[in-house]
């Protein structure tokens, strides 16, 4: 090929150098694309090869990732944030068993289209599995290293989501003040708390399990520690009340965190105190019409009372009859002997300042590592307490004598040897 006048730039350093660092840059840019695309070739226009792509090179509107990012829209809709099926979002990865690149792969298309997603691998969050995942909206997602505060936010959130699902509800009280605290209590940019606002929805609508968080608490100083636990007490009493489960989930919370029964009851107590009284009546249970039989309407004509007379000589007569049946049945029958004392109950050293039957019960717990739940109340009723005042009864005690519970899980019962020896 010919050009007339045209300078030939090999021949200049300062061009051909220009040149050569933006080659560089472009081939640095698609390297990974290029990396996964010589492994396998019929990525080529999926959504896998087109996370791997600069953004300028990424048509949101056309083939795969065109329905992708339409499907994602129309499930978050008009709305800020929205919950969605984490099925419906696996099912784009084409895995039978999507792992975290698939799921990191689909956030990167969601966030070039405004999407957010919670749990984001990204960002500390695990590969969802199940349950439900949360899309939101967001400008300019970053995929740089959460900042240490983003992390203690995600701790925070996570504790405080237990507590509150603790009984079984989320109370509009306990959910406000989480929502409260992360508005304004901590130190985060405009995104973080957009993304946060999404990680606790995705915290309320899945089961939060208190395990794997060892190493996120080591983070966290005593001093943060104790006013965690001031923050979570103040959680559980948002409500006005405080469920007995609730306590629980606390108590494992503070073996967590590494701190003494103790402080976590005083933060308790504290919360409890400070805690305002409920402004309206308690819903029992919703009034519903109930079917029933009429009220018959009383008497048209009632008797006057003029008319009732008693026979004075007859209500004698019989008075008399029945005293002397009385004497005849007392000759014939006399009074019988009372009772037997019942013999003292058995001298029973306690156990863990627990009472003698509660006692007695620990005890009588089988060297095996777990029961069944027929099996723990057969054995509570042998010894006449209630199965499942007891389970509370012999925690409380475990946590004093050991830091941690006696009895765990529903059916099977887990016994915790370590802590029934330190009860010993």
């Amino acid at each position: 090929m010919t050009f007339q006048e045209v300078p030939d730039v090999f021949d200049q350093a300062l061009p051909l150098r220009r040149l050569v660092s933006l080659a560089d840059e472009c081939a640095e840019s698609l390297s990974a694309f290029s990396r996964l695309i010589g492994r396998s070739p019929e990525l080529r226009g999926k959504l896998a090869s087109a996370a791997e792509l600069p953004d300028e090179l990424v048509d949101l509107d056309a083939g795969e990732v065109g329905a992708f990012t339409e499907w994602a829209r129309s499930r978050l809709g008009g709305f800020a944030i929205s919950t969605v099926p984490a099925a419906d979002l696996l099912a784009w990865c084409g895995d039978e068993r999507p792992g975290k690149k698939g799921v990191i792969a689909l956030a990167r298309i969601l966030g070039r289209a405004g999407i957010g997603m919670e749990p984001d691998p990204r960002f500390g969050g695990p590969v969802p599995a199940g349950g439900s995942v949360v899309f939101f909206h967001v400008n300019g997602v970053s995929e740089a290293a959460p900042t240490s505060a983003y992390r203690a936010a995600t701790l925070l959130l996570h504790l405080g989501a237990a507590v509150s699902l603790a009984d079984g509800h989320v109370a509009t009280e306990e959910k406000q003040l989480l929502v409260g605290h992360l508005e304004e209590a901590l130190h985060l940019t405009r995104h973080e708390r957009s993304r946060l606002r999404a990680h606790l929805r995705w915290l309320l609508a899945t089961e939060v399990k208190l395990t794997g968080l060892s190493r996120r608490i080591e983070e966290v100083d005593r001093t943060q520690r104790e006013h965690l636990a001031d923050f979570l007490a103040a959680v559980a009493a948002a409500d006005g009340r405080v469920d007995p489960a609730e306590v629980k989930t606390l108590r494992r919370i503070a073996g967590l965190l590494k701190l003494a029964p103790d402080v976590m009851d005083r933060s308790l107590h504290a919360a409890t105190a400070a805690a305002p009284p409920a402004s309206a009546p308690v819903v029992v249970r919703p009034a519903q019409p109930q079917q029933g039989h009429t009220v018959p309407p009383p008497a048209e004509a009632p008797i006057p009372a003029s008319k009732l007379r008693l026979d004075e000589s007859l209500l004698a007569a019989r008075i008399a009859e029945a005293a002397e049946v009385s004497a005849l049945l007392g000759s014939v029958f006399g009074d019988e002997p009372p009772d037997p004392p019942r013999p003292a109950p058995p001298a029973v050293e306690p156990v863990a300042g627990l009472d003698a039957g509660h006692s007695q019960l620990v005890r009588a717990l089988p060297e095996q590592p777990a029961l069944s739940r027929a099996a723990w109340e057969d054995l509570a009723a042998a010894h006449r307490v209630m199965p499942d005042g007891a389970i509370d009864r012999l925690n409380e005690a475990a946590y004093e004598a050991a830091g941690e519970p006696l009895l765990e899980g529903e059916d099977p019962l887990e016994i915790n040897r370590g802590a029934l020896e330190a009860m010993l």
